[in-house]
């Protein structure tokens, strides 16, 4: 339709408006667009392109191809590296450009004002004049990184994915031995031990238990969700939370205080996602801790009004920059060095929480520590009529 009411205006002799009209919908594309001149200069660059290079037009137009590629662009080669200015992948698409030969999916990295790289998918096509002379060369790309981020997430998700449906059958391997070691514990604390062997024994008892425990809640856990909401003690739900993360939290020297008051109305929800968000704020508190060398984290909970309750997850880690509060819970946003975090998992509590009605939101002091505070609605019964 709208190549058709160019065609039109170009046949009718209005051809300054149809040339406004092209030029408007290039620069308002979400596609990266960039155009080159007969000799090879930038003479278009469109507002998507700019804004994620983080430099206006006028620094970029008049630039020879060279100088772009120099400055702002990267091939990116089959093993995913970028070609320095003098290898020879660049040497034949500069060629191929200079000879008007069109790209497609051709594999840009941009390099961004912040220090930041961008992958990218770009077409090329000539452009020619009604007689066939080259006039120029069209670039029409988009920003494929969050897809890439994307693809690595689910592949991760579906190996998790695996090993959740494992873990039935892994708590059913793990329960076999240790029936016949609490059997044997519970036999031997029945004999008359002295001092040393008796703390042992217990201590025996109690890590069996332990494991017992763990056990138990990663057969609960690795269960499909029912998507079914039901009214929960949400002291549970943090402890068996707490035992999922119990790794991370030792491993980051941390202590944790759990200061949920008894007769705390029950929250609405649905546990294992509930069980999620805690694990995820667990997990990203410890780090945080661990940062610092060692860290305390504390969980409390109070009534909010008659409808809600107030839930504090507050760690003595290394805090977080203000200017990233805003993004925190952005899919994909991460202060983490790359290989450390996806990014996805305040992400996911965001979601979580807003699918149960609640809110999330943080607050932090650099160098002191953060405190995510959520709010989750209570259950009040409504009898059957």
């Amino acid at each position: 339709y709208v190549a058709g009411v160019l065609r039109n205006l170009q046949f009718y002799g209005d051809l300054d408006l149809a040339l406004r009209m092209q030029r408007a919908m290039i620069e308002n594309a979400n596609a990266l667009i960039f155009i080159l001149d007969p000799r090879g200069r930038v003479a278009l660059v469109n507002r998507a392109l700019q804004e994620l290079i983080g430099i206006p037009a006028e620094e970029i137009l008049g630039l020879n191809y060279h100088k772009l590629f120099e400055r702002h662009l990267r091939v990116e080669k089959p093993d995913h590296t970028m070609a320095a200015p003098d290898d020879a992948l660049l040497s034949d698409l500069f060629r191929q450009v200079e000879q008007g030969e069109s790209q497609v999916n051709l594999r840009i990295i941009l390099l961004t004002s912040d220090g930041r790289q961008a992958r990218c998918v770009f077409n090329t096509s000539s452009i020619l004049d009604r007689n066939g002379r080259f006039q120029g060369f069209i670039a029409i790309g988009q920003n494929i990184t969050r897809y890439q981020e994307l693809e690595k997430y689910l592949v991760q998700a579906e190996k998790l994915a695996t090993i959740g449906q494992m873990a039935p059958g892994i708590a059913h391997e793990l329960n076999n031995p240790l029936t016949g070691i609490l059997t044997a514990a519970n036999m031997l604390a029945r004999r008359d031990l002295d001092d040393r062997s008796r703390r042992l024994v217990d201590q025996l008892t109690e890590e069996a238990h332990r494991i017992e425990t763990l056990s138990h809640n990663l057969m609960s856990y690795s269960r499909p969700s029912k998507e079914e909401m039901f009214p929960l003690d949400l002291r549970a739900v943090v402890v068996d939370s707490l035992s999922f993360s119990r790794y991370e939290i030792q491993r980051g020297q941390v202590e944790v205080e759990v200061k949920i008051p008894a007769g705390l109305p029950p929250v609405y929800g649905i546990k294992d996602q509930l069980q999620q968000v805690f694990i995820n704020l667990l997990t990203n508190a410890s780090h945080a801790c661990a940062e610092k060398g060692r860290g305390h984290i504390t969980i409390s909970a109070q009534p909010a009004g008659t409808d809600a309750v107030e839930v504090r997850v507050q760690d003595t880690g290394t805090g977080i920059q203000p200017e990233n509060l805003p993004r925190l819970f952005d899919p994909f946003f991460t202060t983490k060095p790359e290989g450390h975090g996806t990014g996805l998992g305040l992400s996911i509590v965001s979601e979580i929480i807003s699918r149960h009605h609640g809110s999330v939101r943080a607050e932090s002091v650099p160098g002191e520590g953060s405190t995510f505070i959520l709010t989750l609605p209570v259950y009040h019964y409504q009898p059957k009529s």
